[in-house]
């Protein structure tokens, strides 16, 4: 064997593992690269679908029940105008009754009131102004009572007396009530001074 083969052939294993780790250096490069480049790629964006699922409409809630309708009673002023009668004639001692909860006056026969246009414009005037203070005074509220009075009135319109003609049956009632009236405003015109005098007036109150 020639000198130049036994070196070749010393060398053989050496030139081996340098090919082997030549390419086991290839491979590892190789494979590093392919990672790098794998993780470098951004992955694609993910679409993400979001349903809004719409909440139930909030539930009504429970109406509150009516009120009980109380009809109210309208307070109404009946005046019956007297036809003209003899002076001897008893004047009746009657009075209209008032709606339930409310309150009549009536200028009775008698009262010196006629039928003309003026007497009955002061008859409206004194009807009205009664059933407005009784009304309003909280002693005779929830009391049920029919009178008859003579009523005086002063120059300047003022109630100066009382006279009790036909009574409630009830001394307590009729004593409030003839402190109301001794105690009423006087009234907004003063009465004509030929008006003649004693005023006869009934009053009826019912719940």
């Amino acid at each position: 064997m020639t000198a130049n083969a036994h070196k070749l052939r010393r060398k053989l294993p050496a030139l081996a593992g340098g090919g082997f780790l030549l390419l086991f250096t290839v491979v590892v490069v190789w494979l590093v690269k392919d990672f790098i480049d794998s993780a470098g790629k951004p992955e694609p964006p993910r679409v993400q679908q979001i349903s809004l699922v719409k909440p139930p409409p909030p539930k009504e809630p429970p109406k509150p029940p009516e009120p009980e309708k109380v009809e109210k009673v309208k307070d109404e002023v009946k005046l019956d105008q007297p036809e003209p009668e003899p002076q001897d004639a008893p004047p009746p001692g009657g009075v209209p009754d008032g709606p339930p909860g409310g309150m009549a006056t009536d200028l009775a026969r008698g009262s010196g009131f006629g039928a003309g246009s003026r007497e009955a414009w002061y008859g409206k005037l004194i009807s009205r102004h009664f059933e407005d203070v009784l009304r309003r005074d909280k002693r005779l509220h929830g009391k049920t009572y029919t009178v008859t009075l003579l009523i005086w009135f002063d120059a300047g319109g003022e109630i100066k007396q009382v006279q009790l003609v036909s009574g409630s049956g009830k001394e307590e009632t009729d004593a409030t009530l003839r402190q109301a009236i001794l105690g009423m405003p006087a009234l907004r015109e003063v009465l004509p001074p030929d008006l003649p005098q004693p005023i006869r007036i009934s009053i009826a109150s019912r719940e």
